[in-house]
């Protein structure tokens, strides 16, 4: 999955364009995109670049054009820098803390928070 490059006033633009042309709120235009409302939300105010695919279902069901000038970025984050769902799924792949981390339960609370913030998931073996 790609992302666009877009500016701030570029997304946010495309996004009230396609929200204003689909006659309904952000949950309308995340259902069509296929994401959540928490992610239309951080692509209109610009804190990620927005799914070259949820853009294009956008651009079929509303009408409004992606905008000139849009450069598309392959999705290299979770194909070459990261693991990939399956990696995980299969290769269980294990993260551990250090045992100073463990010794302290508020460090291993925060610790343990920090990962299923980043990562989305833990696991418990």
């Amino acid at each position: 999955m790609g992302r666009l490059v877009l500016s701030k006033t570029q997304g946010e633009g495309f996004l009230r364009r396609v929200r204003a042309a689909l006659g309904g709120g952000w949950e309308r235009v995340a259902g069509v995109a296929g994401v959540q409302p928490r992610t239309i939300l951080d692509w209109a105010r610009g804190r990620w670049q927005i799914s070259y695919e949820a853009a294009l279902r956008l651009e079929a069901h509303s009408g409004v054009p992606v905008p000139a000038g849009a450069t598309v970025l392959p999705e290299f984050w979770s194909t070459s820098k990261a693991a990939t769902a399956r990696n995980f799924r299969w290769n269980a792949v294990q993260v551990d803390m250090p045992e100073w981390i463990k010794a302290d339960a508020r460090l291993a609370r925060a610790c343990v928070r920090g990962l299923v913030d980043t990562d989305g998931c833990i696991y418990i073996h």
